[in-house]
């Protein structure tokens, strides 16, 4: 008789311990879970020493090495007419995941979707092109930079 009180006082310390132990990783893990505030975005990025902006869709924030990563599926803009000589941009996906680290990114722009970002790129292409007569659009189009007077 003396030996289920025992018994039921051993199982408890054990799973006290275990709870107790455990509990502690769990939060820790999750405060060091980074928040992923763009699921579902695109992302036109700048990083230093870079003139091109880099263009991720569904980007996360990744950790790897105790450095933060902005980690995306990389798309590029295709530029051309369409039968009727309208100005037509789609984004095509490029293969494989970019890792862009957080601390050498200056600048971004946030959008709701691909399709967003394309208007948000045509408008600008034609404000280059009416603020800056001779130069072409703002993705490698052709002209000369107008002189200085």
């Amino acid at each position: 008789m003396s030996q289920k009180p025992l018994l039921v006082v051993a199982i408890v310390t054990v799973l006290f311990t275990w709870m107790v132990m455990h509990q502690p990783v769990r939060a820790e893990e999750k405060s060091r879970r980074p928040e992923q505030p763009f699921t579902g975005k695109v992302l036109k990025i700048w990083q230093v020493g870079q003139i091109a902006s880099t263009l991720l869709v569904n980007p996360q924030i990744r950790q790897m090495g105790g450095r933060r990563f902005l980690v995306g599926d990389e798309v590029w803009i295709s530029s051309s007419s369409d039968a009727r000589g309208r100005f037509v941009q789609k984004a095509v996906p490029l293969e494989g995941t970019v890792w862009i680290r957080i601390d050498s990114i200056t600048k971004f722009n946030e959008f709701e979707s691909i399709a967003k970002m394309l208007h948000s790129l045509e408008k600008e292409d034609k404000l280059l092109q009416g603020s800056f007569p001779g130069v072409g659009g703002g993705f490698g189009g052709s002209g000369s930079a107008p002189s200085p007077k």
